[in-house]
């Protein structure tokens, strides 16, 4: 018959040393699972990725990619992005940047003028039965999209690009914009 340690009279240490560690373990986990109960976010967030080709009707309707349309819900936000680019949010992600938003400085005209960008020129909207959402004109000229768009998933939002801005701004020197991230400090 086999024994896996001697016994000594250290074993009752050695047990309720293992046990104390066991057991702190366990009421981490406790807290960490508490924590994101409380707090009503999943273990594992969905995240936006992907790039999707698709086109404007000629009522300023595009097919929004099944996969982003069942991440974003029923309704979900468009409005102005950086870049010249449409945003798109779901409804907890929108409540992240109104909160990140509201308190910017109202005292700062540049913070005034970014809410007035990003909150003024939101619209609410839906994919209708064939997965089509309609971009307001006014969105649609500011992003530059006539006809042709790219749809590209960006973490925690999804973003609407003309095809021509899109392709100049995806024609980047990735090992030069790494190399200067890392000079500033941000590594991935």
């Amino acid at each position: 018959m086999g024994v896996f340690f001697e016994k000594t009279e250290d074993t009752p240490f050695l047990f309720s040393f293992l046990w104390g560690k066991v057991l702190r373990i366990i009421l981490i986990w406790c807290k960490i699972y508490a924590r994101v109960v409380k707090s009503g976010k999943k273990w594992v967030k969905h995240m936006f990725m992907g790039e999707f080709n698709h086109t404007l009707d000629a009522k300023g309707r595009m097919i929004m990619p099944a996969k982003f349309r069942e991440a974003l819900g029923d309704a979900f936000v468009v409005t102005k992005g950086f870049d010249n680019c449409l945003a798109v949010y779901d409804p907890k992600n929108w409540e992240a940047l109104q909160e990140k938003l509201a308190q910017m400085p109202m005292t700062s005209a540049d913070a005034r003028n970014l809410r007035r960008m990003i909150v003024g020129s939101a619209t609410e909207t839906e994919a209708d039965k064939q997965g089509r959402i309609l971009l307001p004109a006014p969105l649609r000229l500011y992003a530059g999209i006539e006809k042709d768009a790219v749809i590209i998933g960006n973490i925690d939002h999804v973003e609407i690009w003309s095809k021509e801005s899109w392709e100049k701004t995806s024609d980047i020197d990735t090992d030069l914009a790494a190399e200067k991230l890392y000079g500033a400090g941000i590594t991935l």
